[in-house]
């Protein structure tokens, strides 16, 4: 066991050491390293069932375990005696445990070193309301979301809440007193932690993610209530983050919620990662930036939210930017 242990420990430091993001590990094949777009197997051992077992089981707690065995999957963050932090998804495939897990970088990058325009900073600074960070899977957006919190943290003093499930990256507070809770430990489910955030004395609350309307609709009311709310969640574009929310809502729901995310939205940051022209092994941030201006408001209150695409392009004097437009700049500069 000690010497299974120590090859496992070794698998993280070589992840690190060759620049990988990701270690996946399936039974019948051998572990493999992701690096930017391509897979590399760590090593030739090909795994088997009980070998992932072993390495992984040890790491989860009774109430874990049985999530893993009635839910047959389980997301949760590990830090290893080497000081690696990763987070990791237990899932089973073909009747197999299998573990992907992702590296989380104890570097808080900030605004400027991710690349993010200069916009991001003045978002940051929004008193009250709602800002969504939205993209596809893996592309930056709790990176982003982090790099928010720790620009608050070093520049305010802010009393700041965050819903995380689960906790990735770990934020000492410095001037601002952060709060992280995990959801499922530190509170039972979203919902109540919302609650719980609507009766706090807080300043700004990071929200990661939500799956039903009853969860939107208590982040619209902490919103409402003048608290600043960074909400991140899963979307393709700024035009599919607003019909998301709406589409969670029937026909009869949607004036009252259209006419509330039109008060309470302050901006909309949506992102994805394109690999740089200059180092094969770098990603680049490409943004999409809605700012809420009257145009804005009037197009999400009456429910004509295709109206965005076009609004986006055009007002380049309020600082959004579409994809299309940011992606043609980074060409323009050699970036990409």
């Amino acid at each position: 066991m000690i010497q299974d242990k120590l090859k496992f420990e070794d698998l993280l430091t070589q992840l690190v050491k060759q620049g990988a993001s990701d270690l996946y590990f399936t039974a019948g094949k051998p572990a493999m390293f992701k690096i930017i777009n391509e897979l590399k197997p760590a090593n030739n051992e090909i795994l088997t069932n009980e070998k992932i077992e072993q390495y992984f089981l040890p790491l989860i707690d009774v109430y874990q375990k049985k999530v893993l065995q009635t839910k047959k999957s389980l997301i949760f963050t590990q830090t290893f005696a080497n000081g690696l932090r990763f987070k990791i998804s237990l899932f089973y495939a073909h009747n197999f445990l299998s573990a992907d897990l992702y590296f989380i970088s104890p570097i808080i990058k900030n605004i400027n070193e991710l690349g993010l325009p200069n916009k991001i900073e003045e978002i940051a600074n929004t008193q009250g309301g709602l800002v969504v960070i939205s993209g596809p899977f893996q592309s930056g957006k709790n990176t982003t979301a982090t790099a928010i919190l720790e620009y608050l943290n070093n520049s305010k003093f802010l009393k700041i809440i965050t819903l995380e499930k689960p906790i990735e990256v770990i934020l000492t507070s410095k001037k601002s007193i952060i709060q992280q809770r995990e959801v499922g430990f530190d509170t039972p489910d979203l919902t109540t932690g919302l609650r719980d955030c609507l009766t706090a004395n807080l300043d700004t609350a990071l929200v990661s993610g939500f799956e039903n309307k009853s969860e939107l609709e208590l982040i619209l009311e902490l919103a409402e209530q003048g608290k600043t709310v960074f909400l991140i969640t899963s979307a393709v574009s700024v035009l599919d983050t607003i019909a998301k929310f709406l589409a969670m809502f029937n026909e009869s729901e949607r004036p009252r919620i259209s006419n509330v995310l039109s008060r309470v939205l302050k901006a909309v940051v949506c992102q994805k990662l394109v690999t740089s022209a200059r180092d094969k092994n770098s990603l680049i941030v490409v943004p999409e930036i809605l700012i809420n201006n009257q145009a804005v408001q009037s197009s999400i209150a009456d429910n004509k939210v295709q109206q965005l695409d076009n609004i986006i392009r055009t007002s380049a004097k309020f600082g959004m930017i579409s994809f299309d437009q940011s992606l043609s700049a980074l060409k323009q500069s050699g970036e990409i």
